[in-house]
């Protein structure tokens, strides 16, 4: 039987196969597009969710980073109050004589006190050391010593 060509002719089975055919080769296309779209989708997802684990990890270094600069911020005001106590103590002016001072300091909001002591042996030799605390809850402490020689 001859295939049918007009409208309302009846198809043969050869038709029909070439049909089914096309639908299959149709049908082979559509899924492997599928197959492709479901895969860069996938990627998308992983690569949206690797940049969400890396914004949430950079956020929190960040936060430790801010943290660690508030700390040493803080530090170095009271490190400051100490400086300015301890450069505030008096040194020894008489030859023979000890002293005993104390002085006050701050930077900022930072308080800090500080004591020393001296001794001149002569009028070219004298000496001094210090100590200094801050009054916050830092627990720093600052020391130094000295030496002063004159001609």
């Amino acid at each position: 039987m001859a295939g049918g060509s007009e409208d309302t002719d009846a198809a043969n089975i050869a038709q029909l196969n070439v049909v089914n055919e096309t639908a299959k080769t149709a049908d082979t296309k559509a899924t492997e597009a599928q197959k492709t779209a479901v895969t860069a989708n996938t990627n998308a997802i992983d690569a949206r969710n690797t940049a969400y684990n890396l914004a949430t990890h950079n956020s929190a270094r960040i936060d430790k980073l801010e943290l660690r600069y508030d700390e040493l911020n803080d530090k170095m005001q009271r490190g400051f109050a100490m400086s300015a106590a301890t450069s505030n103590l008096f040194q020894p002016y008489n030859v023979g004589k000890f002293n005993l001072s104390a002085a006050v300091g701050g930077y900022n909001a930072e308080n800090a006190v500080a004591i020393g002591s001296g001794y001149r042996f002569n009028e070219n030799v004298a000496v001094k050391a210090s100590l200094a605390t801050s009054t916050s809850n830092g627990g720093d402490v600052m020391y130094g010593a000295g030496m002063n020689l004159e001609w």
